[in-house]
């Protein structure tokens, strides 16, 4: 999301970062406010939909997890 402040391009459209941008330059908070959730919302599901089945397999796979029993 840095990388959308950085550069934009019109034939990707506007991305999260870009947005939050276009928000703190036009001095509307709510568009701000979107921005921030929106991005909370990604990060979480990002985490619970790639990260943490990842580190749940490579903690089983080290043996690194109480064995149910």
């Amino acid at each position: 999301m840095a990388a959308e402040l950085i550069a934009t391009s019109p034939e990707l459209g506007e991305g999260l970062g870009q947005y939050l941008h276009n928000g703190m330059s036009l001095s509307d908070i709510s568009m701000v406010f979107a921005g921030i959730v929106l991005i909370f919302v990604v990060g979480v599901g990002i985490e619970l939909l790639a990260f943490r089945p990842l580190e749940n397999a490579v903690l089983r796979a080290r043996g690194l997890t109480a064995s149910a029993r």
